[in-house]
Formats: structure tokens, sequence, C-alpha cells
């Protein structure tokens, strides 16, 4: 495997994923190297998380062009090897959640929610994950990507509870979408009687100042690293938004 050639970022803005090749599954250790990236996604390199979601749904069907997206991983990695994160713990707010979505560039028109929470300031939990229906709307989009992160959150704020640390109310959380922030403020559900659950959870979380959803400009917004691929400028601001810098060793 030739993986010479370091590249600046893990995925392109627009990665090509013609399948109308040869299926090289059962030639190649494509699954295997899945997951040894998944591996590293999970616990210390979240810049690779979008990549590695986007090429983990051809586990089945991949080709060439999937292989070649998945040494690019690989060429990124050797190219910042000594990337990771850094607890600083440099913020009075024991949790934030910044969340985003990538709507209907996927595959099959499903939008992409991606979230990142941050404990005291560093990045603790993380996700990209491919949303289970097709959604009408950006805004819709974004409901799903907020009920989502949501979920995580309210998980980590019982644990640290549990743990004895206090966590002040409302938790801030971070969205780049006006219209779904506007929502939450108001009665107007006509056009999200069909994301009704999703909407009428985070609302109420919302409403009883549980949570407290905030705009964020798209530019300032963390988790915009975790839905697409991103040029680099723009990748690598994001990528030192969420905590990563180059680590001593």
């Amino acid at each position: 495997m030739d993986t010479s050639s370091a590249v600046q970022t893990p995925l392109e803005p627009s990665p090509n994923l013609d399948l109308s090749g040869s299926i090289i599954v059962k030639e190649k250790p494509y699954r295997e190297l899945i997951g040894s990236l998944m591996y590293a996604t999970m616990f210390t390199r979240p810049d690779i998380c979008v990549a590695v979601n986007l090429f983990s749904q051809f586990q089945t069907n991949a080709t060439e062009i999937q292989w070649k997206g998945l040494k690019r991983i690989l060429r990124y990695l050797q190219g910042t090897p000594k990337l990771g994160i850094w607890f600083k713990g440099n913020s009075n707010y024991p949790l934030v959640l910044y969340v985003d979505a990538d709507f209907a560039n996927n595959p099959g028109r499903k939008s992409i929610s991606g979230f990142v929470i941050e404990m005291f300031g560093d990045p603790v939990l993380w996700a990209t994950r491919k949303q289970n229906s097709v959604a009408l709307s950006s805004t819709e989009a974004e409901f799903v990507s907020l009920a989502t992160g949501v979920a995580e959150l309210l998980w980590l704020k019982q644990l640290l509870k549990d743990l004895g640390v206090p966590v002040t109310e409302p938790i801030p959380v971070f969205e780049d979408n006006q219209p779904c922030i506007h929502a939450l403020e108001s009665w107007e559900t006509k056009r999200l009687k069909h994301v009704d659950v999703k909407y009428n959870f985070v609302k109420d979380l919302h409403r009883s100042k549980i949570i407290n959803v905030k705009y964020i400009p798209t530019g300032e917004q963390k988790a915009d690293i975790f839905t697409k691929g991103l040029p680099f400028e723009l990748f690598k601001k994001h990528r030192i938004n969420i905590g990563m810098c180059e680590l001593s060793t």
C-alpha cells in the first residue's frame, strides 16, 4: 500500500464515490482498515471522523475508488503523526454542545449529523452519523442533529451528576441554522409536523431552560468538521477549535 505522499485533509470537499468499478472487498483488507481507523477516530483522532464514517458505508460494495479514499486517510495520518487532543480545562462551562448537519449531500440523499460535546472546554464526545430518514429541508436535518446531540448531552449531564460535578443550566448548545432556532421560540409547527417527536424533545428542553440553543456563524461552527469534507484552511481552523494540536513525545 503506497501511503508515501502526505495530504492536508483526510477527505476531499467533494469526494468521488463512483461505484461502477469492480468490488474489491474480498481482494483487499477494506473492512479491517475501517475497523482500525474507527478505533483511532473514537479515542484520539476526531479529525478523521467524517472521512471514516463516509467510507464505512461501503464495506460490502467498495471499489478501487473507495479504497483510494481510505488510503488518503492513511496518507493524512502519516503526515500528522503528532496531532492529538490536549486537555487544558480552560473553561468554566462543565458542558457545551456544538451541533451541525450537512443536508442531503450523501448518497441516498440522507443528511449527515455531526456534533462535539466539550467538558470544561475540551472535547470528550464527538460523532458523525448518517440520519435514518431523508430530511425534507435543512431545518429538519438540523433538528434531527440537535435531537441526536442533545440526547448524548443529557447522558453526560447525568454522568457528571452521579460523580458529584455540578452542571450549570441552561447548558449552551450552538447551532448555525437560524430557522431551526427560531422554530424553538415560536409555536409554528406546520413545516415540522413530520418530525414531531424530535422537534418537541428539543423544544421542551429549550423552553424549560435545561439547554439554551444559541446561534453561531457557520464559519465558527466547530461541528462543521464532523459533517463533510472541508477546504484545508477551514478544516485546519476547526481542527484547532476542537482542541487538536501537535503533542510533544
